[in-house]
C-alpha cells in the first residue's frame, strides 16, 4: 500500500533500523578480513560467538561486515576461516608451496581417512577452511591428491576418503554378484520355430530423472538349439560391454544405462563422489 508512498524497508516501519541481508552494502573482501584479523579470533566458532555479541572486550561487529564471509566473498577473493582470521596462512587449492614436500600416499590417506570425510565434496569444503570442526589441512598434503599421487598409489577419492572392502583381482570381477538378477530383469528369451532371440532391456534418459526402457536384440540362434546353447547365449549377452558393465566399487554388474561412466555405477557416483543423478 505505501510502496510509493515513503516506504522503505522494514526496519524503517518497526524503528529498528534493520537492512535486509540481499539489500545491505558489504565492504570489500580485503578491508572485512583486515578488521577481521585485528580481533586476534582464532577459529570460526570464536567469530560466531563475536558475531552475537558475545566477546563484550571487542569492538561490535559493523554493518558492512558480513557474519557469514565464506558466502558474500565466496568469488571475491574468500580463501579458508584461517586466512580470515589470520590465524593460520591462507592456502589456495591447488597451488604447493615452496620447499615443502608432501607425505608418502599410506601417510596422507591415513590422516584424511581419520577425519571422516564421505564425498569430494565434502573434501573441497574442508580444503577450502570451511570445516571449523576437524583438525587443520595439513601444508604437506595435496589439495588435488588425485594429481600428486596418480602414480605413487592412488586409486580413487572414495579410497582416499573412505577405504573400500577387499576387492577380488580384476580377471574375478568379470562375473558381477547380481548376475542372477540381471538375467531375471533385464534379459527375456524369445522362441519360435525358426530362431531364438536374447533380448536385452536398455536403458536410455529423455531427461534427468525419467528413465526411458526397451527391449533390442542381443543375440540370434538358430530354432533348434538346445537348453545349454541358450544360456551360453545369454551369459556372451551380459558380458558384453555394449549392454552391461561390472561396477568397480560395488561390484554389481549393471545396465550401461546405468553407469556413470566405464568404471563405476550411477549409485556408486552418488554415494561415494557426491554426484547427483
Amino acid at each position: 500500500i505505501y510502496l510509493d508512498k515513503g516506504w522503505q524497508s522494514w526496519g524503517d516501519w518497526l524503528g529498528t533500523g534493520r537492512i535486509a541481508d540481499q539489500h545491505r552494502t558489504y565492504k570489500p573482501f580485503k578491508d572485512g578480513r583486515e578488521f577481521a584479523r585485528q580481533l586476534g579470533l582464532q577459529t570460526w566458532a570464536d567469530w560466531k560467538r563475536y558475531c552475537k555479541g558475545e566477546h563484550p572486550d571487542l569492538p561490535p561487529k559493523p554493518d558492512d561486515i558480513p557474519t557469514s564471509p565464506q558466502d558474500k566473498y565466496r568469488d571475491k577473493g574468500w580463501i579458508s576461516w584461517g586466512d580470515w582470521l589470520g590465524s593460520v596462512p591462507g592456502k589456495k587449492p591447488g597451488r604447493r608451496k615452496k620447499g615443502i614436500e608432501y607425505q608418502s600416499f599410506s601417510k596422507a590417506r591415513a590422516f584424511v581417512r581419520s577425519l571422516g570425510l564421505k564425498s569430494t565434496a565434502e573434501w573441497n569444503d574442508y580444503v577450502r577452511g570451511n570445516r571449523p570442526d576437524l583438525p587443520p589441512m595439513p601444508e604437506d598434503i595435496p589439495d588435488k591428491p588425485s594429481a600428486y599421487y596418480r602414480d605413487k598409489g592412488w586409486r580413487s577419492m572414495h579410497d582416499f576418503l573412505r577405504g573400500f572392502p577387499e576387492k577380488k583381482p580384476h580377471e574375478q570381477r568379470k562375473k558381477g554378484k547380481n548376475d542372477a538378477q540381471i538375467i531375471k530383469e533385464c534379459i527375456k528369451v524369445e522362441k519360435t520355430d525358426l530362431y531364438v532371440k536374447i533380448l536385452v532391456e536398455h536403458t536410455s534418459w529423455l531427461r534427468p530423472h525419467e528413465p526411458y526402457s526397451e527391449w533390442m536384440e542381443g543375440e540370434t540362434l538358430p530354432g533348434k538349439v538346445s537348453q545349454s546353447e541358450i544360456q551360453d547365449a545369454v551369459k556372451r549377452v551380459i558380458e558384453n560391454h555394449r549392454h552391461f558393465r561390472v561396477c568397480q566399487e560395488c561390484g554389481d554388474r549393471k545396465p550401461t544405462g546405468w553407469m556413470h561412466n566405464d568404471r563405476i555405477c550411477q549409485g556408486c557416483a552418488e554415494a561415494n563422489y557426491g554426484i547427483v543423478y
